[in-house]
């Protein structure tokens, strides 16, 4: 029956969780997508001591199963005060998300030669300029994958929404259907 779509959307409060969803998803995905893309150009591009290093560092956390952090993230939460926000939830998807989108950049951005980047040094581009308008132009199919990748893990989580929010103001989606299930 239509009318059951309709209970379901106002007495279950499904607009609220879907705008949830939505906030969380969106912030999560913009810094993810930012932040990989330059870490990525700097450990690959731009040759530092350490860099290797660092790129190791960044491809380990990949590995790092979500219920060994759960208990020492909810400490901390809870410390800070952030427990029960949408600022805890982005944070932690930016923080879990930053690893895989990073070894995918770096992938990409391994590919783009290097005399490219020394004629747009020839021609006058500092370094931020370089990224921004030979690089990023570039990475618009590395930039896709990443955002289709986290985006379905980040909607889809339900492990991480039902430890830090209790809140019906700030769950979302996936954690307001199982309760709405249970109802």
């Amino acid at each position: 029956y239509l009318k059951n779509y309709v209970d379901a959307w106002t007495i279950g409060n499904m607009s609220v969780f879907y705008k949830n969803s939505i906030i969380i998803t969106a912030s999560a995905l913009v810094f993810v997508v930012v932040f990989a893309a330059m870490i990525s150009f700097g450990l690959v591009k731009l040759r530092w001591k350490g860099s290797g290093l660092c790129m190791l560092m960044f491809s380990m956390g990949i590995v790092i199963p979500v219920q060994m952090v759960l208990i020492p993230l909810f400490t901390i939460y809870n410390k800070t005060g952030i427990i029960n926000t949408k600022f805890c939830l982005v944070l932690t998807y930016i923080g879990f998300h930053m690893s895989l989108a990073i070894y995918l950049f770096a992938g990409y951005i391994r590919s783009v030669p290097d005399e490219i980047l020394e004629v747009a040094v020839m021609d006058g581009c500092s370094v931020y300029t370089m990224f921004l308008k030979v690089i990023v132009p570039m990475m618009k199919s590395a930039a896709a994958t990443v955002l289709v990748v986290s985006f379905f893990a980040i909607w889809n989580d339900l492990i991480f929404s039902m430890t830090f929010v209790s809140s019906t103001a700030h769950k979302t989606l996936q954690t307001g259907l199982l309760y709405f299930q249970n109802e």
